[in-house]
Parts: C-alpha cells; sequence; structure tokens
C-alpha cells in the first residue's frame, strides 16, 4: 500500500506455496517482514521490518497490510496486518517499530462459507480475516473495516482499540466488545477491500465475478451493495484491490484452478484491470466525489453489535 508521503509498504509474507494443499503444504521460508520503499526519492529503501517470530506459527499466512498514516512525514504511521490462517491481527507502530498481536473470534473463518465456487470450479477452504479497509478521519480516529474469506459479514474496530499497544502486550483477547459486526450480509465471500478518502469501500464478490462498492455512511446491506463490474473471464478471484488517485486496480488470479492444481498454461491466468473511479460510481449509491472533503457519521444508523455475542456464527472458537 501507498501511504500518504508516497512510500510503499510491502507485506513479505515469508511463505512458499501458499495454497499447496496436503500434498506440498505451505512453510514459512524466511522471516516475515514489511519492507517500505520511499517513491518520491529514487525508490530508496526506508527500511526492513522484521515480524517477531513470537507472533507467527508455522501456518502463519500474512496476506493483507492496511497502512494508517496520519503526521504529515508519515513518522508515526501504524500498518496493520491480517493472518488469514493463524486468525490473528499484528499491528506495527513505525515510529517505535514495535509489534503487537491482536485477537478477535471475528477473525476466524465462519464454516457455512469455507466452500467457494468459481465458474463452476469448487474448492474448500479454510481461511480467516483477509479484507482490510481503513475509514476516513472522524473527530481524530479512524475505523478498520474488515472481514474473514470465509464469511458474507462484514466488521469493524476503532483504530484507537488497535494502537494502545499497552492494552494488548500482555493479552491480545483484551478488549472483546471493541470489535463489531454488521447485522447484514454481501452476496457472496470477498477477499480483498479497499477504501476511498470519501468512506467508499470496494471489494470482489468472489462467487459472481463482480467489483462491488459500498458508501460506510450508510448500513452494510444488500441494497446498498453496488456492483460495478462483472466479468466471468476477467473477474475470477478479484484477490488484490487498490485504490490510488481516481483509478481502481483490482489483481485476479483464478485462484481455484492453482488450489485444484489445474492452471491452465495456454489462457490468461493474472490480471491487473484498471478503472476510472469516478466513471464507474457514478449515478450509483456509492459515488465518489474526490473533491469533497465531507465525511460525516453524525447521522450513521449503527447496525452492528459487539464481538462478544456475535451475529451468524456458529461455532465458538
Amino acid at each position: 500500500q501507498i501511504d500518504d508521503c508516497g512510500q510503499l509498504w510491502v507485506l513479505d509474507s515469508g511463505n512458499n506455496n501458499a495454497f499447496g494443499g496436503t500434498a506440498n503444504p505451505s512453510r514459512i521460508v524466511c522471516p516475515p517482514q514489511i519492507v517500505i520503499y520511499d517513491l518520491r526519492n529514487n525508490n530508496r529503501l526506508v527500511g526492513k521490518f522484521r515480524i517477531p517470530s513470537s507472533m507467527i506459527a508455522n501456518n502463519t499466512l500474512l496476506v493483507t497490510i492496511a497502512v494508517d498514516s496520519r503526521q504529515r512525514d508519515c513518522s508515526d504511521s501504524y500498518a496493520y496486518i491480517a493472518d488469514s490462517i493463524f486468525y490473528k491481527m499484528i499491528v506495527f507502530n513505525l515510529r517505535t517499530q514495535q509489534f503487537w498481536r491482536i485477537n478477535s473470534i471475528l477473525f476466524f473463518p465462519y464454516p457455512d462459507f469455507s466452500t467457494f465456487n468459481v465458474n463452476g470450479v469448487s474448492f474448500d477452504l479454510m481461511g480467516g480475516i483477509f479484507g482490510l479497509a481503513i475509514g476516513p478521519e472522524f473527530r481524530g480516529n479512524r475505523r478498520l473495516y474488515f472481514h474473514s474469506i470465509d464469511s458474507v459479514k462484514q466488521s469493524w474496530v476503532e483504530t484507537e482499540d488497535l494502537r494502545n499497544q499497552s492494552l494488548w502486550q500482555n493479552n491480545m483477547n483484551a478488549a472483546p466488545r471493541a470489535f463489531h459486526l454488521f447485522s447484514g450480509t454481501r452476496s457472496s465471500q470477498s477477499a480483498a477491500a479497499t477504501m476511498t478518502k470519501d468512506g467508499i469501500m470496494f471489494f470482489g464478490l468472489i462467487g459472481s465475478n463482480e467489483i462491488a462498492c459500498w458508501d460506510t455512511r450508510t448500513r452494510f446491506t444488500r441494497e446498498n451493495i453496488v456492483s460495478l463490474a462483472k466479468d466471468d473471464a476477467a473477474l475470477q478471484f478479484n484477490s488484490g484491490i487498490k485504490v490510488y488517485g481516481n483509478k481502481l486496480y483490482a489483481a485476479t488470479s483464478r485462484l481455484q484452478n492453482y488450489i485444484n492444481n489445474r492452471v491452465p498454461e495456454n489462457e490468461v491466468n493474472y490480471r491487473v484491470l484498471v478503472g476510472d473511479v469516478q466513471q464507474m460510481t457514478s449515478g450509483t449509491r456509492c459515488q465518489v466525489d474526490f473533491n469533497s472533503n465531507r465525511f460525516n457519521l453524525d447521522e450513521y444508523t449503527p447496525d452492528s453489535e459487539s464481538a462478544e455475542f456475535p451475529m451468524g456464527i456458529n461455532f465458538t472458537p
């Protein structure tokens, strides 16, 4: 992810063959780390920050990173990292170069949605927290929106809770009620997510080969989730998505074929697609206005509840 200072944050998972299955299981081959480059200064290496071994496990799979930068020089930035297989979140403070780990039952897979079907190809995947998107700053705080890949639900947490290292230092389960679950659902599982500065979230719908959006100032319901693009060839398994400037970048991987060891060598399997955000959202419920600084949650109607009593979870991790 590129922060507000033009620095590219790269998450190196250290993982080899992440979806190799039982015949060729994934494994950590080098220490996971965050690598930062300054794109405005000849791509200068800012630093490499290894994630401590105490934060990871043999089956760890670090999949996404969301960067929270607020200072003009981005010196006190935080990064939130999703571990989709160990079902944890790792937080990193750039200023102190400290890491800490956080747990919530909302980071776990939802077993009812562990079977995926993409263009008639099915596979099973027990994947937890995956999609991360940081909302705009409002009254000095931000929300981190997150979801498990094995789910159709959406959750959120105030970043001021995640940034409080002392809260989690001795107990990664210290604040279960800090995490909230919306009552609504999307129509399909989703992997990565991204957010505009206006509070519009973009994400893929894996089961229907679509890119969709949602205005985070509205209730999380099917009616407020807008399909922006559908393509049964080009949008198979959207695994990465980012907004930069006025462009939406989406990466697709046809992961269903890789997991089933059936990758066709004579076809295009990996794509990066680019769209104009304003054109894509024009006239929809999540229309983006890059000339507006508006973001107000005062009239926001809560439709979420504490993670201590989550809706739609049929098991206790």
